[in-house]
Protein backbone atom coordinates (compact mmCIF):
# COMPACT_ATOMS: atom_id res chain seq x y z
CA UNK A 1 0.00 0.00 0.00
CA UNK A 2 1.08 3.56 -0.58
CA UNK A 3 1.02 6.74 1.50
CA UNK A 4 -0.57 9.85 -0.01
CA UNK A 5 -1.25 13.46 0.86
CA UNK A 6 -2.92 16.41 -0.81
CA UNK A 7 -0.73 19.50 -1.16
CA UNK A 8 -2.32 22.92 -0.72
CA UNK A 9 -0.58 25.36 -3.07
CA UNK A 10 -1.93 28.40 -1.20
CA UNK A 11 -0.98 27.21 2.30
CA UNK A 12 2.25 25.61 1.01
CA UNK A 13 1.63 22.51 3.10
CA UNK A 14 0.52 18.90 2.90
CA UNK A 15 -2.71 17.60 4.43
CA UNK A 16 -2.80 14.63 6.84
CA UNK A 17 -1.62 11.37 5.30
CA UNK A 18 -3.86 8.61 4.00
CA UNK A 19 -3.18 5.13 2.69
CA UNK A 20 -4.48 3.56 -0.53
CA UNK A 21 -3.74 0.43 -2.54
CA UNK A 22 -2.62 2.36 -5.63
CA UNK A 23 -2.79 5.73 -7.40
CA UNK A 24 -6.23 5.08 -8.90
CA UNK A 25 -7.74 4.31 -5.50
CA UNK A 26 -6.07 7.42 -4.04
CA UNK A 27 -7.59 9.52 -6.83
CA UNK A 28 -11.01 8.03 -6.08
CA UNK A 29 -10.64 8.82 -2.38
CA UNK A 30 -9.79 12.45 -3.15
CA UNK A 31 -12.60 12.70 -5.70
CA UNK A 32 -15.13 11.28 -3.24
CA UNK A 33 -13.99 13.71 -0.55
CA UNK A 34 -14.94 16.51 -2.93
CA UNK A 35 -18.60 15.46 -2.69
CA UNK A 36 -18.88 17.35 0.59
CA UNK A 37 -18.54 21.11 0.64
CA UNK A 38 -14.80 21.39 1.29
CA UNK A 39 -11.93 23.57 0.13
CA UNK A 40 -11.07 20.76 -2.31
CA UNK A 41 -14.45 21.11 -3.99
CA UNK A 42 -14.55 24.90 -3.94
CA UNK A 43 -10.95 25.50 -5.12
CA UNK A 44 -9.70 22.30 -6.78
CA UNK A 45 -7.00 24.12 -8.75
CA UNK A 46 -5.26 24.92 -5.44
CA UNK A 47 -4.52 21.26 -4.68
CA UNK A 48 -2.34 18.40 -5.94
CA UNK A 49 -2.24 14.72 -4.95
CA UNK A 50 1.17 13.28 -4.08
CA UNK A 51 2.49 9.82 -3.27
CA UNK A 52 4.88 10.15 -0.31
CA UNK A 53 5.89 6.59 0.42
CA UNK A 54 4.97 2.99 0.98
CA UNK A 55 3.45 1.12 3.91
CA UNK A 56 3.95 -2.62 4.35
CA UNK A 57 0.88 -3.88 6.23
CA UNK A 58 2.57 -7.24 6.92
CA UNK A 59 5.42 -5.89 9.01
CA UNK A 60 4.47 -2.24 9.67
CA UNK A 61 7.47 -0.82 7.82
CA UNK A 62 7.12 2.63 6.31
CA UNK A 63 9.44 3.96 3.62
CA UNK A 64 9.43 7.38 2.03
CA UNK A 65 9.92 8.46 -1.56
CA UNK A 66 12.40 11.23 -2.25
CA UNK A 67 11.46 13.32 -4.03
CA UNK A 68 7.74 12.83 -3.49
CA UNK A 69 5.79 11.88 -6.62
CA UNK A 70 3.03 14.00 -8.15
CA UNK A 71 0.07 11.73 -8.90
CA UNK A 72 -2.27 14.36 -10.33
CA UNK A 73 -3.71 17.82 -10.04
CA UNK A 74 -7.03 17.66 -8.18
CA UNK A 75 -8.70 19.75 -10.89
CA UNK A 76 -7.97 16.97 -13.39
CA UNK A 77 -10.17 14.59 -11.37
CA UNK A 78 -13.19 16.78 -12.06
CA UNK A 79 -12.42 16.96 -15.78
CA UNK A 80 -12.02 13.17 -16.01
CA UNK A 81 -15.38 12.61 -14.30
CA UNK A 82 -17.15 15.06 -16.64
CA UNK A 83 -15.60 13.30 -19.64
CA UNK A 84 -17.04 9.99 -18.40
CA UNK A 85 -20.52 11.54 -18.10
CA UNK A 86 -20.46 12.71 -21.72
CA UNK A 87 -19.73 9.19 -23.08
Amino acid sequence: MFIYSVYDKKALSFSPLFIAENDDVAKRIVFMSMASNTMLSSSPSDFSLYRLGEFDSNNGNVSGISPVMLVCEVLSLIKVDKDKESN
